[in-house]
């Protein structure tokens, strides 16, 4: 009962949070403090919530709809600790994050039990969640460059993009999100590849093939940001394309596994 009080709160709290980001879209100058205080009631359910559903013991329930509401939790408690305005990224994610939460709550899936007696592999599930989850905000936060970089290549300016920072500001907090997600991503896929040589287990190896393409797109995005001054549509499209890549074999196999299957 309490699970579902905990968590039909976060849904409330999310869905004010995403009026309070609509509302300050045009507004010149916008004050985000309402916003943020919803947010943060919005996260601190939410994170009472998954707490009541993973039932800690020897092992967690790790189960796709799990999975995916700790991955949309992530985000917007990550943007309240930044100090770059983050209002365009948390009218998009509120939303997400209600839906991943009412999907953990009413969906079912396969059980998927976490193992917390083999701690090296927790710390690679661990790792590889935080970093996708930057991953993920980065492929987000380059959408949002898209709409301004076309505004302003068109010389439109609507209330959206007025509602946004600058594009310069917008393009370094994109590469922020890359470089850290990148760096985490690495952690885990070496924790990974190293859990599957000294283990019998092999469940997880078919996302290896997929997240070292996606791996090798972003650090090429990374050194053609570093080398050759890469910003707008030319990175925008490699963060979306290797984010593509690293969703559709990790969360796309997840889902087929778990949930259609």
């Amino acid at each position: 009962m309490l699970t579902y009080l905990s968590g039909c709160l976060a849904i409330a709290f999310y869905a004010a949070g995403s009026v309070a980001a609509f509302s300050l879209i045009g507004v010149p100058e916008p004050k985000a403090q309402r916003l943020r205080q919803l947010t943060l009631a919005a996260i601190l359910c939410h994170a009472l919530t998954i707490i009541l559903q993973l039932r800690p013991g020897d092992a967690l329930d790790f189960g796709f709809f799990m999975v995916t509401s700790i991955t949309f939790w992530l985000p917007p408690t990550i943007l309240l600790l930044l100090r770059e305005r983050v209002e365009g990224l948390l009218l998009v994610m509120l939303p997400l994050s209600a839906l991943a939460l009412a999907a953990s709550l009413w969906l079912e899936d396969s059980p998927a039990p976490l193992d917390l007696r083999e701690p090296e592999f927790v710390l690679h599930i661990l790792l590889s969640l935080l970093g996708y989850t930057l991953l993920f905000m980065s492929a987000l936060q380059s959408l949002l460059v898209l709409v301004v970089d076309y505004s302003m290549h068109r010389h439109r300016v609507s209330a959206l993009t007025r509602f946004l920072p600058p594009l310069i500001s917008m393009e370094a907090l994109l590469f922020k999100l890359v470089a850290f997600g990148f760096a985490l991503m690495t952690l885990g896929i070496v924790l990974g590849m190293w859990f599957l040589l000294t283990s019998s287990e092999s469940a997880w190896s078919e996302h290896i093939l997929p997240s070292s393409i996606a791996w090798l797109l972003f650090l090429c995005l990374l050194a053609g940001r570093r080398f050759l001054g890469w910003r707008g549509t030319m990175a925008t499209s490699w963060t979306l394309l290797a984010f593509g890549l690293l969703a559709a074999g990790y969360l796309g196999n997840r889902f087929l596994s778990e949930v259609v299957f």
